[in-house]
């Protein structure tokens, strides 16, 4: 199944703020939530990709990354709203805090990875670190002086400062959660009180703890203390009584480990967050259970959790932001696009100059339904996602991805090899079921279908057999094949080890038997390979980049030339262009080479806004795009030329639910051209009206509305057709769609 992805979706009533330089353009997919914080009618979220606020009375979001602050938001690990509104915040090695006061961006060095801030009704912020312990902050000094206060093992009771948590009990103490990240010193850590004097430490050897590996805390309504753990459950402490809650009762019965989050309602309910169980709810006599198996969550990895000042609690997971109330689960996209996946790899260019990548979910039990594993094609107009549901009998992220020189794209996993001509999947699996993990493909000239794998094996797929090269049969490499190549005649091979094999295999004489022409032997590891139009073959390789020319080998490295770094990860040409993805030890980056002269590009020198990227293609209007976590960003010095129109806000239009099928959630986007009041009814075949998703006054301009599938009694609907209609002061119209489940 084929769904169409407009660019820019967001959740209910939605909009953005996105300027951004002419050459560049990213789309990210920034639902990994890693913190929560709010205040008033505020919620921020600090994401894999920046920041996003939502306005508690509207729902309107608006998200805050590179492209629109220039500020280095990349996976923001903690947020926190001052009481007089402004935002602190930490993003991922970026030594201390960014602030924001709503018209400017300050940033002020100290404190790394930060797990805690708390302001007190004095003039003081308390921040709490991973590595440095405490600090206290005296209010209207915060970005011009260091810390009046600093409390860490060195000059305290404090038994480690590695901080994963602190909170204020009623009485003004100061509770603090360590945990040793050196796991050969596990037993430093555990639950310290400080009430400004005087230590008092909670650990397994002095108390019913069961670890000293102490993940969060949280006080309830009652002052009771509930405290998590890696590993042993969760603890809650009366002040006298210790209880602990490690296996719950639920049908199934499940075990309770790994605490990530903890949050208490405004009825004393406890959320508890889990690494891999989801999320538990205790509220004081019998637990329940929110999963992917019962809910419409959709990852089992809950990361944070925040109650609103609407009761209303916030659900941050490893692939979405969730609000839980009346029972159901509202989603909250924090992307600037609806590219399905944070994790994308493996582009290549068609014949007709379109680009194509994977798309690779999390898995299990990260993410419960495994909705982002496919493969995402880019036409020149708009963005298409085909879910390896539809694609294959075998629901599991594709590892790799080819087109050949008639317009098919292959691509495999461990279910097989599949085809696309253009409007249909073709799936062969029976051979490579249960035998191969594949790791590279490659079409040659001759239609056959090169596939590598990861323990050194060869595979030909001629269209219609499956012969196979075992490396023990032609002493290959048992070793994972990295890279693969075709021109008219060869196929050109590299393995991850031994560093120096580059195979070339004569495709002419290889019938059913391999026929190695000779071994090329550049002196390093060879992470990719491709061939130019000018017959030049070049390997990214672990010591620079490497031209072979059919007679000898040209070296491009830091030491001889311009390029960014020594680890060349991929590498693709247009014309006399080469394009190629490199490391050094401060960063990754893209280089442009010309033949004579070198550009690079890095997160820091230029507007490029992803920091992890894996692959590097040119489409056919010269666009450099750049696949890695998080998304893509493309690239054109004389400005990115992408036929869409981003927004149009002029005519009212209706549009295809996304994605369609839903499973059983979908998205729908609709354009009113003033501020009026719309009504948006679910109805089944027969007429009937099955829900209301929205009748209220809405601005003009682009909105979007989810609907998880169920009716206005709270059930899930049965599978098949529906239709949605849209009414408002000056605009009707109709559409159907699909909900399978």
């Amino acid at each position: 199944m084929k769904f169409v992805i407009t660019c820019f979706v967001l959740s209910v009533f939605s909009t953005i703020v996105f300027p951004q330089q002419s050459q560049w353009k990213t789309f990210y997919s920034g639902n990994q939530i890693h913190s929560i914080s709010t205040r008033g009618n505020d919620l921020w979220v600090g994401t894999n990709f920046g920041l996003a606020h939502i306005d508690l009375t509207t729902d309107q979001i608006q998200l805050y990354d590179k492209t629109n602050t220039k500020q280095a938001l990349n996976d923001t690990r903690y947020v926190y709203i001052r009481k007089n509104g402004d935002l602190l915040l930490n993003s991922y090695n970026n030594f201390g805090f960014t602030y924001y006061n709503g018209a400017a961006w300050y940033d002020r060095g100290t404190l790394y990875n930060i797990t805690g801030i708390i302001e007190t009704n004095g003039d003081s912020i308390w921040v709490s670190s991973k590595y440095s312990g405490i600090e206290q902050y005296y209010i209207p000094n915060i970005f011009s002086v260091r810390s009046t206060l600093i409390l860490n093992s060195k000059n305290s009771e404090l038994p480690t400062n590695n901080v994963s948590d602190m909170k204020f009990d009623k009485e003004g103490n100061l509770w603090i959660a360590t945990f040793e990240y050196d796991f050969r010193n596990t037993n430093l850590g555990g639950v310290s009180k400080f009430d400004g004097n005087n230590w008092t430490i909670y650990n397994q050897n002095n108390s019913p703890i069961p670890t000293d590996q102490i993940t969060k805390i949280e006080f309830d309504k009652n002052g009771n203390l509930w405290i998590g753990t890696n590993g042993k459950g969760l603890i809650e402490y009366t002040g006298n009584d210790w209880i602990r809650y490690d296996t719950l009762s639920l049908s199934p019965l499940t075990r309770v480990a790994d605490i990530s989050a903890i949050s208490v309602d405004s009825l004393n309910n406890i959320w508890v967050g889990t690494m891999w169980n989801g999320l538990l709810k205790f509220d004081g006599s019998k637990w329940e259970i929110f999963n992917g198996a019962n809910s419409n969550l959709r990852s089992n990895m809950i990361r944070a959790l925040r109650t609103d000042n609407r009761g209303r609690l916030w659900v941050g997971t490893l692939v979405g932001l969730y609000r839980f109330e009346n029972g159901n689960f509202k989603e909250f996209n924090t992307s600037n696009s609806i590219l399905p996946s944070t994790k994308n790899l493996d582009a290549i260019k068609d014949s007709k100059g379109n680009i194509w990548f994977i798309s690779m979910d999390y898995g299990s039990p990260y993410n419960s339904d495994k909705t982002n594993n496919g493969i995402v094609e880019y036409d020149g107009t708009e963005f298409r996602f085909y879910s390896a549901k539809e694609i294959s009998s075998f629901n599991e992220s594709f590892l790799t991805i080819t087109a050949d020189p008639w317009g098919n794209i292959w691509a495999a996993n461990l279910g097989g090899l599949y085809k696309y001509d253009g409007n249909k999947w073709y799936q062969y699996y029976h051979y490579l079921r249960d035998k191969f993990q594949p790791s590279k493909i490659s079409a040659d000239y001759l239609g056959n279908i090169w596939i590598g794998t990861y323990d050194g094996n060869l595979v030909k797929f001629d269209g219609k057999d499956f012969i196979e090269y075992l490396s023990k049969d032609y002493m290959l490499p048992n070793s994972s094949i990295r890279g693969m190549t075709a021109d008219a005649l060869n196929l050109y091979i590299s393995f991850n080890e031994p560093t120096d094999f580059i195979i070339k295999i004569d495709i002419s004489k290889s019938s059913t038997n391999l026929v190695f022409d000779n071994i090329i032997q550049p002196p390093t590891q060879v992470n990719d390979l491709v061939k130019d139009s000018y017959g030049n073959l070049w390997a990214g390789t672990t010591s620079g980049l490497r031209k072979y020319n059919g007679i000898e080998w040209i070296t491009y490295n830091k030491t001889n030339s311009g390029i960014l770094g020594d680890d060349v990860i991929s590498v693709t040409t247009s014309g006399k262009n080469v394009y190629t993805i490199s490391r050094n030890e401060y960063s990754i980056g893209l280089s442009v080479f010309d033949g004579d002269t070198w550009k690079n590009y890095t997160y820091n020198n230029s507007d490029l806004a992803l920091k992890y990227f894996s692959s590097v293609q040119i489409d056919k209007n010269n666009n450099v795009w750049l696949v890695g976590n998080g998304g893509v960003s493309i690239l054109n010095s004389n400005g990115v030329e992408l036929n869409w129109t981003l927004e149009k806000t002029n005519n009212n239009k209706l549009f295809q639910n996304f994605p369609n099928p839903g499973n059983p959630n979908t998205i729908i986007k609709y354009i009113i051209n003033k501020k009026s009041n719309v009504t948006l009814k679910v109805y089944d075949i027969l007429g009937r009206e099955i829900v209301t998703l929205l009748n209220q006054t809405v601005g003009k301009g682009t909105h979007f509305i989810s609907w998880n599938g169920k009716n206005s009694l709270g059930k899930y609907v049965s599978s098949g057709i529906y239709i949605y209609n849209i009414v408002s002061d000056n605009f009707t119209d109709s559409k159907k769609m699909i909900i399978l489940k």
